[in-house]
């Protein structure tokens, strides 16, 4: 019976592949959440391919406000 997974993985498979996020512990955080430095707007949920998105623009910049960088947790 799973307790726990424990990772340092930033890439949120283990999520992907069925693991309740409850029984994650992310040591070094996840791209699959992010914080507005200026606004603090929050991103969820936050797929591969939504931070690929993101990363695409130097820095990434929040869509709400325009003018802060989204740091990830």
């Amino acid at each position: 019976l799973l307790q726990r997974v424990y990772t340092q993985n930033v890439d949120g498979l283990e999520r992907e592949s069925g693991i309740v996020p409850e029984k994650v512990v992310e040591a070094h955080g996840t791209y699959l959440a992010a914080t507005c430095s200026d606004c603090e707007a929050r991103y969820e949920g936050l797929t591969r391919k939504d931070v690929g998105q993101h990363l695409l623009q130097i820095p990434p910049t929040c869509t709400q406000c325009g003018k802060g960088m989204i740091e990830y947790d």
